[in-house]
This record gives structure tokens, sequence and C-alpha cells, in this order.
């Protein structure tokens, strides 16, 4: 990054993606994800370090023309990120089926709840019927 900031002023592909992962990488599970799906490799072995790396490279480092090919990524990340379905399905899959005891516990809290309905149905079809 310092020789791109020193010889080359148009070209800054290398400074333009240190910008790129600085905009992804905020908390530490990002770099967990990050490195799970094989996009940046993590020597440090912990991710809060990495984390802090990332996010301390581009101080006082200018880059006036940034690749739109970057901001249409951003773009896209941000309109998946505000779809309602991915924030419920995110919301599924991180609270209740993390782990394979919770997952157990909401199929069984799913099941009972199905069953109760099933088992009223034939009261409401009878209160119907009488009224």
């Amino acid at each position: 990054m310092a020789l791109e900031q020193f010889l080359d002023e148009e070209n800054q592909c290398i400074t333009e993606y240190f910008i790129f992962l600085d905009f992804l990488i905020n908390t530490t599970e990002d770099v967990y994800l990050l490195c799970n799906n094989g996009i940046v490799v993590n020597y440090l072995g912990d991710n809060e370090a990495a984390k802090h790396v990332v996010n301390n490279l581009n101080i006082n480092i200018s880059c006036p023309n940034i690749n739109a090919n970057y901001s249409g990524i951003c773009k896209d990340l941000n309109a998946f990120y505000e779809k309602r379905c991915h924030k419920y399905m995110a919301t599924l899959w991180h609270d209740y089926l993390n782990t394979p005891w919770r997952i157990a516990s909401t199929i069984a809290a799913f099941v009972l709840l199905v069953l109760t309905f099933i088992q009223t149905y034939p009261i409401f079809v009878f209160v119907k019927r009488v009224i």
C-alpha cells in the first residue's frame, strides 16, 4: 500500500482492496465468516487481532478513485441485508438453530404447536355446527 501511495496514484488496486476489506470487517464474526469461506487467511490465529489489523491498515490512507465494482458489491450486500426474509433466516439460524440441542428443542416446540392446533381443530368444527 505504501508503494502504491508513493508511486502510482491512478492504479491503487491493493489499497482499494484493503479499503473494501475494512468495510466488510467490523466484528470478529466477520473475520470468522471470511476465513471459513476461504476469502481471508488468518495467520494471526485470533479473530480479534485480525479485525484490529484490517481496521487499522487504512489509517491516513487516501484513495480518491475507488473502483466502481467495489461500490456495486457494497450496494448488493446492503440490498441483500435489507430484505426481511434474509434477516428472519439469519435470526432463526443464529438464535434457534446454532447448536444441536437448540435444533432439537425448536423442532419439538414446533411439533407440539402443530399437534395442539390439530387437537383443537375438531372443537372449532363442533362449535361451528352447534351455532
